[in-house]
C-alpha cells in the first residue's frame, strides 16, 4: 500500500483537468484499488447552480475504470457533500460531481464505458466479455449489450459529399418469412442505414430524404422499383447484372423440368489411374512391393533391416577382437576386463567354434491355419476382406477383422496397372439434376473440367431445343460481359421471344416490363456486388448475435463501422 501519492502517479493516472488528487494506492485481489479525492473547496449545486463551500459530510463511491498493466483498477473516491447556500433551493445538501469523468450513479467512468462501447461493436456481447475479462475490464455479456442499446438510434450517415449512387437489397431476419433492407453507397463503399423491413414506403420515405441521389441500383423485386419510383423519381435505376442471371437460372430450370432432364442418364469416363503410381511401397517378408514391382530388402532395407545389419557388424568386430587378445595369451575375465564385457558373453564366444549367430524367434498367428485357404478364395476372385473373414469364422477363426484386412492388403497392390487402367476406363452412368443442367448451360464451356465438358456437349446434343438454349443462354451472357448497348440487347430480345422456348420468352416479356433499368444495368458500371459484400458482412454480426439480435442493435454495430 503507497500513502502520500505524488502528483506524478496523479497526472498519469487521472484527467488532469478534474481537479483529482491520488492519495492512496493498494492491490486488493488482483484489483489495484485508487483512492481519490476533489482539491476543489466547493461546488455549485446541481439544482439551482448556487457555489458552496461549507461541507456537510462525505462518503465513498466505487468507480471501475481503465486498466493498468492489465490490472483491472476500482477507483474510490471520497465524495463530499455541502450545504446548498440557496435558502429556497429544494435541495438542502448535495453532493458533488466529476462532470465528464463519471455520470451521476454511474458505476464505471465515462472513458472505461467508452472503451466497453468500442469493444461491444467490434465483438458483440459473448465475445466481448470474454476479451474485456483479459484485458482488465470484467463486465458481462448484458452489461455490454445494455450501453449498446443506450446508443441505438443515436446512428445516422454523416455525408460530407451529396449522395450520388445507392444501392439497395434486402437481408434475411428469418428465411422465408421475415426480410429487412440495406442501403449501401456504392461511392464510399459504406453501409449507409438499415431499415427494419422491405416494403416500398419504408424505402421511398428514406429516399427522400437524399434529392441528390441520381443512381439506385437494386434487384428485380418490384418492390424496390416502386420504392425507387416514389421516393427518387429523378434517379436512374439500375438492374443488377448478377441478379439477371439469376432469373435466367431460374427461367433454364423451368425450361428442363419441362423436358424432364432427369430421366437423361449422362455417361461419364472416369480417369485413369495409374496402379503403380499411386500404389504405397509395403514390406511382405523380406521383400516390398510397390505396385507390380517387386524390390528385394538388399535395394532396398527398411529400418529395422538396417539396425539389424548395423548390430550384426558390432558383434563381429567383438568377436574377432576377443579372438585376438586369446591369442594374446589374455584369460577371459581380462577379456571381459579390456573391452567393458560381461564375462560370460566371453567365454560363450570363446567357447564358439565360429562367429555365433543371433536367431529370431518367429512369432505364430492364429491366421496360420487359413493363410492357404484365404490365398485360394483371393485368386477366385473374392477381395473383400469382410467376407473372407466371415467365411474363416465359420472355420474357427477367432481373431478380428483387422488381421485379416492387414494381410489381404498386401495382395492389393498386387494389381497389375493393365488391370487398373482396365477398371479406370469403365463408364460410369448417373442421372442430371435439373439445377445442375441449368448451371452447365450457364457456364463457361473453356473453364470447365473434362467431366463437366462431356457433360454439356452431351447435354448440348440430346435435344435441338437444349442447344437453342445453349446458343441464347450465351448471348445474354455477353451482354453482361461486354455491356454493348440498347441495340444489342433488343437484337437478342427478339431472338429470344421468336426461340419458340416458352420460359426463355416468358424471361424476356419479363425483361420488357422493366426495360429502363435492365438496360441501365446492361450498359452502365453500376452493380450491386459492394451491396451483397456489405450483407455478407451483416450475416456475420447477425449470427455472433444469435439470440440478442434485435434490429436496434444490430443496426447499431452494423452502422458503427
Amino acid at each position: 500500500m503507497i500513502k502520500g501519492v505524488s502528483n506524478i502517479f496523479s497526472d498519469i493516472l487521472l484527467p488532469a483537468n478534474q481537479n483529482l488528487q491520488l492519495t492512496k494506492i493498494q492491490l486488493v485481489h488482483n484489483t489495484v484499488e485508487l483512492t481519490i479525492k476533489a482539491t476543489s473547496r466547493g461546488a455549485n449545486c446541481p439544482k439551482c447552480g448556487l457555489y458552496s463551500n461549507r461541507q456537510h459530510s462525505y462518503y465513498f463511491r466505487q468507480l471501475d475504470d481503465l486498466p493498468v498493466s492489465g490490472q483491472a483498477v476500482l477507483l474510490r473516491w471520497q465524495v463530499r457533500r455541502f450545504f446548498c447556500s440557496n435558502s429556497v433551493c429544494p435541495k438542502g445538501t448535495f453532493a458533488e460531481q466529476l462532470n465528464e469523468f463519471a455520470q451521476p450513479y454511474a458505476h464505471r467512468t465515462s472513458r472505461q464505458a467508452q472503451n466497453l462501447v468500442k469493444l461491444g461493436l467490434a465483438l458483440g456481447g459473448k465475445a466481448g466479455e470474454r476479451l474485456a475479462y483479459l484485458i482488465g475490464m470484467p463486465v458481462s455479456d448484458s452489461t455490454l449489450l445494455r450501453l449498446l442499446d443506450q446508443l441505438a438510434g443515436q446512428f445516422q450517415p454523416k455525408l460530407t459529399e451529396p449522395l450520388r449512387v445507392v444501392g439497395v437489397d434486402d437481408f434475411a431476419w428469418r428465411r422465408g418469412t421475415r426480410y429487412g433492407t440495406i442501403l449501401v453507397d456504392l461511392e464510399k463503399h459504406r453501409v449507409l442505414d438499415l431499415l427494419a423491413d422491405r416494403s416500398a414506403e419504408s424505402l421511398a420515405n428514406w429516399l427522400e430524404k437524399y434529392p441528390t441521389i441520381e443512381v439506385v441500383s437494386r434487384d428485380r423485386a418490384g418492390v424496390y422499383a416502386d420504392g425507387t419510383n416514389r421516393g427518387a423519381p429523378q434517379a436512374v435505376q439500375v438492374a443488377d447484372r448478377f441478379h439477371l442471371l439469376m432469373n435466367l437460372g431460374v427461367a433454364l430450370e423451368r425450361f428442363f423440368e419441362r423436358k424432364g432432364v432427369w430421366k437423361l442418364v449422362v455417361p461419364v469416363t472416369l480417369p485413369v489411374v495409374d496402379a503403380t503410381a499411386t500404389a504405397r511401397p509395403r514390406r511382405n517378408g523380406t521383400e516390398l512391393r510397390e505396385g507390380s514391382k517387386t524390390i528385394t530388402a538388399a535395394t532396398k532395407p527398411s529400418n529395422w533391416q538396417s539396425a539389424k545389419a548395423t548390430n550384426r557388424q558390432k558383434r563381429l568386430a567383438t568377436y574377432h577382437q576377443i579372438l585376438e587378445l586369446q591369442q594374446q595369451g589374455l584369460s577371459g575375465r581380462r577379456i571381459a576386463s579390456r573391452l567393458k564385457l560381461n564375462r560370460h558373453t566371453v567365454g560363450r564366444y570363446l567357447k564358439a567354434e565360429q562367429f555365433p549367430e543371433k536367431t529370431y524367434r518367429t512369432r505364430s498367428s492364429q491366421l496360420d491355419r487359413y493363410k492357404q485357404y484365404l490365398r485360394q478364395r483371393w485368386d477366385e476372385g473374392q477381395h473383400n476382406a469382410k467376407v473372407l473373414w466371415g467365411e474363416i469364422q465359420t472355420r474357427g477363426f477367432s481373431g478380428s477383422i483387422d488381421v485379416v484386412r492387414r494381410y489381404v492388403q498386401v495382395w492389393r497392390t498386387d494389381l497389375s496397372q493393365a488391370e487398373a487402367r482396365e477398371k479406370a476406363q469403365q463408364h460410369s452412368k448417373r442421372p442430371l439434376s435439373i439445377k445442375a443442367a441449368a448451371k452447365l448451360i450457364l457456364s463457361d464451356n473453356t473453364k470447365l473440367k473434362t467431366t463437366k465438358a462431356e457433360e454439356l456437349s452431351y447435354l448440348r446434343q440430346w435435344d435441338q431445343e437444349v442447344e437453342k438454349a445453349y446458343q441464347l443462354t450465351q448471348a445474354f451472357k455477353r451482354l453482361i460481359r461486354e455491356r454493348p448497348g440498347r441495340k444489342a440487347y433488343e437484337e437478342w430480345l427478339k431472338l429470344a421471344q421468336g426461340s419458340g422456348l416458352v420460359e426463355i420468352a416468358n424471361f424476356a416479356k419479363g425483361l420488357k416490363g422493366d426495360e429502363e433499368a435492365v438496360i441501365a444495368g446492361l450498359t452502365l458500371p453500376y452493380s450491386n456486388g459492394q451491396t451483397e459484400g456489405q450483407i455478407n458482412r451483416l450475416k456475420l454480426i447477425k449470427r455472433s448475435m444469435f439470440g440478442r439480435a434485435k434490429f436496434e442493435l444490430l443496426r447499431t454495430r452494423v452502422l458503427a463501422a
